[in-house]
């Protein structure tokens, strides 16, 4: 199989596919604790998992992708009403300690695991050299999106959101720029920033308001539509619930500035 000339995902070697299938787990199935001598790799597709590895408990759900290091036990659970379905890959060799619930936000991951367990269901001996020889690209795949920050999400989701201030913006939008399901996206990003997508343009759009009237004589009228507010009612009112304060108290406070006429 084709080999790279770098390590790939912590591996000092190259790494050899034993096996790769499509399973599935009907809602409620659980697995006792087990280990295996080589690494298991699971590619969610749909549902969601309650997975322990180690001493270590985490959710996946489609999009993720767990991997489990040689000889560690590892169990799994079906969480909510829907199968959970997922490409199985077994690898000869170290994949590095292992990252339960790597997000596969490109989509890449699962596109190419299916190519190789679709190659490898044909029983082909040709088919099964293009599954290995797909196996380093998969790997390097999985180890970008490994070493990328958790906070890599925020601080784009954030940027976007900056860009986009002024106009509509639905959560939809940003679930789809980052390559995850809606519901998945906004738990993840929840976890990640400590409140969801549509918290976080309230609060981003109730800061730059603030700015603004800090920084601007313009009345509050021609500051909404700047940051997304529809007129300068829906401004005072979201300005007040998060900052905590009507929005004239912080023109007052400005030293060098006279509070403006609405």
């Amino acid at each position: 199989m084709a080999r790279s000339a770098q390590p790939l995902y912590g591996s000092a070697r190259a790494p050899r596919l034993v096996a790769i299938g499509r399973m599935a787990f009907r809602p409620g199935h659980t697995v006792r604790p087990h280990a295996h001598p080589f690494t298991e790799m699971l590619v969610m597709f749909t549902g969601a998992m309650r997975v322990r590895v180690g001493p270590a408990e985490v959710s996946a759900e489609a999009g993720d992708v767990l991997v489990y290091p040689p000889r560690t036990p590892h169990a799994e659970a079906v969480s909510g009403p829907a199968p959970a379905e997922f490409i199985c890959a077994a690898v000869d060799g170290p994949l590095g300690p292992g990252s339960p619930a790597v997000p596969d936000r490109t989509g890449r991951i699962r596109l190419l695991a299916g190519w190789m367990a679709d190659d490898l269901r044909l029983r082909d001996d040709a088919r099964r050299d293009v599954a290995g020889a797909l196996l380093p690209g998969l790997l390097a795949e999985l180890s970008h999106a490994a070493a990328g920050s958790p906070a890599g999400l925020v601080a784009e989701v954030r940027a976007y959101l900056r860009e986009k201030l002024a106009g509509p913006v639905t959560v939809g939008e940003l679930a789809a720029r980052a390559h995850m399901g809606r519901a998945h996206f906004i738990r993840t990003y929840k976890r990640l920033a400590g409140r969801t997508p549509m918290q976080e343009l309230r609060a981003m759009r109730a800061e730059a308001a603030r700015d603004l009237i800090i920084g601007t004589g313009l009345p509050l009228k021609a500051i909404a539509p700047q940051v997304g507010f529809c007129d300068e009612y829906h401004l005072s009112k979201v300005v007040r619930q998060v900052l905590g304060t009507p929005p004239g108290h912080f023109r007052w406070r400005c030293a060098d500035r006279k509070p403006a006429r609405r």
